[in-house]
């Protein structure tokens, strides 16, 4: 048996409280007769008209929170994945870096055109309700 327990073994030291989401938006919409196209902040719809048989979302949080099931069509989803994500531009994390947000992926594939909205709920300063909608078309 080992003389020293693994609880004791790794010592945490905390840097900083965690933030609260201060972005949220949707970031790309991906279909296969399209490939991708990138989401400014204030779009309302996408400018190809994305189909066929492949439909997927890319969405933006700086900050923790808990996100919501996405809708599309009255489908609703929860991401198929999420990848950690650092820094104020939100680059792909490097060891002994803090994770400060998250970048999901939502597969709506089977839809072709409509309404896509999302949201979440910041667990930490600030809190609140962030919320994103785009038209697919």
């Amino acid at each position: 048996l080992p003389t020293k327990s693994l609880a004791t073994s790794n010592v945490i030291t905390p840097r900083s409280p965690a933030r609260g989401i201060s972005y949220f938006e949707i970031a790309q919409v991906g279909s296969s007769n399209i490939g991708w196209e990138d989401v400014t902040k204030h779009q309302r719809s996408t400018n190809s008209n994305h189909g066929g048989n492949l439909l997927y979302v890319y969405v933006w949080q700086k900050g923790y929170g808990n996100v919501n099931r996405a809708t599309m069509n009255g489908v609703r989803k929860t991401p198929q994945s999420s990848q950690s994500r650092c820094g104020t531009n939100l680059h792909v994390c490097r060891a002994g870096e803090i994770i400060s947000g998250f970048l999901y992926l939502f597969n709506f594939s089977g839809q072709e055109s409509g309404k896509f909205t999302v949201s979440a709920n910041s667990v930490a300063n600030p809190f609140g309700y962030w919320s994103d909608s785009i038209y697919i078309k």
